[in-house]
Order: structure tokens, then C-alpha cells, then sequence
């Protein structure tokens, strides 16, 4: 009988069936199955009645559950205990981030999380989306702070860090420039110049075109502040969140609101909560706090 096994046949309990139980996981459901077989074996009795829809225990099975809890508890509560002893290889924090940081102050948090618990080595990796979202798929992060449309697909837990908006950016001549806010559907024969395809924001503002009824003409994509000298020279319009404005601003661009909002939030993100080493558990905690 192992750890693990115990883990499995608890997130079973707690999550009522099988599959939801390995999606929480982010294993395959025969791989649980048979772990959980194995577990039955070696206690030589039946944990589940798999005659039900539901995972419905047996009386075994709820004889075993209190104790599993209470076991995996102390074990957790033993690994907290000794947090402060183990080799500080073990206390490596592994952060993806986008390139956002600074426009969403975040920085002087992560600087100060840092500051006050010095056990832990904050390794921070600042990508661009696809890289993060592959790196976030497969492990290579502890955590990561991006966008949820970066997350689509993907099982993960988040946690709001900030809110954001798109806005529309315009040459300062432009008709639309005066206006307190624009309609979204207002902008279907526009030429828009936006971020690259593999990026959230593009995603975002795609959908969100769609959503009201056109598909927008893309005739350029780029990074911000190559948006914005274009939209400064007439090139086309573009979509972009507010806050990068406060990085990127120029005299020549007018910055207008959509009259319907679009939220363009940054959440840190993890597969499972559970699943963190400590020291993960420690920063999103902190964030939660």
C-alpha cells in the first residue's frame, strides 16, 4: 500500500466517480482503476461498489476513508514540519510568466514574497504564450501567471490577480477618436493590426469580434509597441488590454473604451492545488491571502 494510493482513493471519495477523480488528478481513469484494484488486493476487501453509476463505498470502504484522511493529513503536516530542514534544492519554485509584470505591479509582490521567505528560491522564467502554455502543460512550471485564455484546454486551478479590459486604439485623426465609447460591432470594416496569433490577447479579441457578428480583417500582427508607432501612422486600428498602455503610449493614439467590456484578467495558475510541492502551496497562498 502506498501514498499515492491512498491519495487516489480519497479524490474518489471526494469527487464521487471515477472520471472526475482522474481529470483532478490529470491522470488516465485506468490508471487510477488500477491502482485502486491493486489497493483493494492488498487489503484483500472491496473499497467501491462498481455496481453503481456513482462511486459508492462499501462498508469497508467507509471504515477506511476517516483513516486515510488522518493519514495523509499528518503525513502533510509532517512534511511542513520538516520544510525548514530539507535541502534547499527541495524549495526551488518554478514560475512561468508572461511579460506582464510590470504593467500589473506585480514585481514588488513577487519581491517581497521572496524577501520574506527566504527558504524558498523563486526561479522566474518570463516567456511568451505558446512556450508558457506548453512548459504549463507539461510540468515544467510549479505555477504560472498569465491570461485564461491562454488555460483553454487545459484542467488548472486560477486565481485572479488583476483585472484588466480591452480598449481600442486609434490614430488620433481617426472618426471614431471623440467618442466616449465605441461598439464593438462598430469596428467590422476596420483594418486591424494585433498581437501575434499564438498570444491570448489575440485569441481574446477574435472571439470577442466573433461574438458580435464578424470576423475582423487582420492585416498585420505584432508586438505592442509596433502596434502602436502603426496605429500612430494611420496603419489600422487594433484591440490591446488597458494596462499595457500605461508602458506603451503615444501622442498620435487615441484610446477609446468598448462600450461592452471585455475583461482581459491576469490569473496565477496552477494544474491542481493539491498536487504543488510546498513551496508552491506557500506563494499561492500568499497571492490568496
Amino acid at each position: 500500500m502506498t501514498l499515492e494510493q491512498l491519495q487516489y482513493f480519497v479524490a474518489i471519495v471526494e469527487s464521487a466517480t471515477f472520471f472526475d477523480a482522474a481529470e483532478s488528478l490529470h491522470i488516465a481513469q485506468s490508471t487510477l482503476s488500477k491502482q485502486i484494484r491493486n489497493l483493494e488486493l492488498e487489503l484483500d476487501v472491496q473499497l467501491f461498489d462498481r455496481s453503481r453509476r456513482h462511486a459508492s463505498l462499501t462498508d469497508a470502504g467507509r471504515i477506511l476513508y476517516p483513516d486515510a484522511v488522518k493519514l495523509l493529513k499528518g503525513v502533510q503536516g509532517m512534511m511542513q514540519h520538516l520544510a525548514p530542514y530539507q535541502d534547499s534544492r527541495r524549495s526551488i519554485l518554478h514560475l512561468g510568466v508572461l511579460p506582464i509584470l510590470h504593467q500589473y505591479r506585480l514585481n514588488p509582490v513577487l519581491r517581497q514574497f521572496a524577501e520574506s521567505h527566504p527558504e524558498i528560491t523563486l526561479m522566474i522564467d518570463e516567456v511568451e504564450d505558446e512556450p508558457l502554455r506548453q512548459g504549463f502543460r507539461q510540468g515544467s512550471y510549479d505555477l504560472i501567471i498569465g491570461r485564461p485564455e491562454l488555460l483553454t484546454g487545459v484542467q488548472s486551478t486560477c486565481h485572479l490577480l488583476a483585472h484588466d479590459r480591452l480598449v481600442l486604439l486609434t490614430p488620433a485623426g481617426h472618426p471614431l477618436a471623440g467618442r466616449p465609447a465605441v461598439p464593438l460591432e462598430e469596428l467590422s470594416g476596420e483594418s486591424f493590426i494585433l498581437m501575434h496569433p499564438s498570444s491570448s490577447i489575440y485569441r481574446l479579441c477574435l472571439t470577442a469580434c466573433q461574438k458580435k457578428g464578424f470576423q475582423p480583417a487582420v492585416t498585420r500582427t505584432a508586438k505592442i509597441e509596433s502596434i502602436v508607432s502603426a496605429v500612430a501612422a494611420g496603419e489600422a486600428v487594433s484591440l490591446l488590454p488597458y494596462s499595457n498602455l500605461d508602458v506603451f503610449r503615444h501622442e498620435n493614439v487615441a484610446v477609446i473604451p468598448l462600450q461592452e467590456p471585455v475583461a482581459a484578467d491576469v490569473v496565477l495558475a496552477c494544474l491542481s492545488p493539491k498536487k504543488l510541492p510546498l513551496c508552491g502551496r506557500t506563494l499561492w497562498k500568499y497571492f490568496s491571502a
